[in-house]
């Protein structure tokens, strides 16, 4: 969907979305633009997953030079649910009737390098990219250089496995992701590894957003979500998650879910502040 012309369906869902993501007080919570974050996310549990959102222009036969502000509020991907929470809670934060315009900035200033969307190229498709990018704007606080250790893997899942991306069927694309992938190899990038992670789990809030890091060459992670409180009292994923064909909260504490999966060697974790 293009940002300027929502369907009166869309704009509806956006006003009750961000009337619930105000509802309730935060008062007690340590971060509440978090608490926020998390409320919003709680708000759309139930709703379909989809992995096409930010492609499916490119199937219509769209130019990945124009790439389009996808905004589709009824079906998410794990990262457009991310950004879709923290753009919303941004809106519920802010006075008056949120509109489409601004929440469009929103997930644009999170979706796309320098908050700038430029086509597909500038879009942060490297989660690891997506959180140092915004941590370096002052929209997330990236917890991995007090809590994790140095990720020394490279990143070029996306170039070699070009028929994965219709997209990177245009040279001048393949090149230009190529040059993004060379680029950040000088990026510093974090990852808290699962033997620490009992002891980082009582420095997580809701609201954090965490990268599931992946034990697979050339990629960073394979999943993201939100954290909040599960139903053991302690933290979980909320997530758009696509072996469960929608939004939930995961039951099992997020400790656990990694400590059991052995393709997963441990989280990145960034902070939203609210600015």
């Amino acid at each position: 969907m293009n940002s300027a012309t929502p369907a009166h369906s869309e704009h509806e869902r956006l006003l009750d979305w961000v009337a619930q993501a105000r509802a309730g007080s935060a008062a007690a919570a340590r971060s509440p633009f978090g608490a926020s974050v998390a409320r919003a996310g709680r708000a759309v549990v139930g709703a379909p997953f989809s992995g096409s959102v930010y492609d499916e222009y490119l199937d219509d036969g769209g130019d990945p030079a124009r790439e389009p502000l996808s905004l589709p509020l009824d079906r998410f991907n794990c990262l457009s649910f991310v950004e879709s929470c923290l753009a919303v809670a941004r809106l519920a934060a802010s006075d008056g009737a949120p509109s489409w315009e601004a929440f469009a900035r929103e997930v644009e200033r999170v979706r796309y390098r320098d908050g700038a969307r430029r086509g597909y190229t500038s879009r942060l498709h490297y989660f690891s990219e997506w959180l140092s990018d915004n941590a370096r704007r002052g929209i997330l606080l990236d917890l991995g250089p007090r809590l994790g250790v140095p990720d020394p893997g490279t990143l070029d899942y996306i170039t070699t496995r070009a028929e994965r991306y219709p997209a990177l069927r245009d040279p001048a694309v393949h090149a230009e992701m190529r040059r993004h992938e060379q680029r950040l190899a000088a990026i510093p990038r974090w990852v808290i590894p699962t033997r620490d992670l009992p002891r980082v789990e009582p420095l997580l809030e809701e609201g954090d957003v965490v990268g599931l890091v992946l034990a697979q060459e050339g990629l960073d992670v394979a999943h993201a979500g939100i954290v909040c409180t599960g139903p053991t009292g302690r933290p979980t994923l909320l997530s758009a998650r696509q072996s469960a064909g929608e939004v939930l909260v995961d039951p099992q504490p997020l400790v656990e879910h990694v400590r059991i999966r052995d393709f997963y060697t441990g989280i990145c974790v960034g902070r939203p502040t609210g600015r």
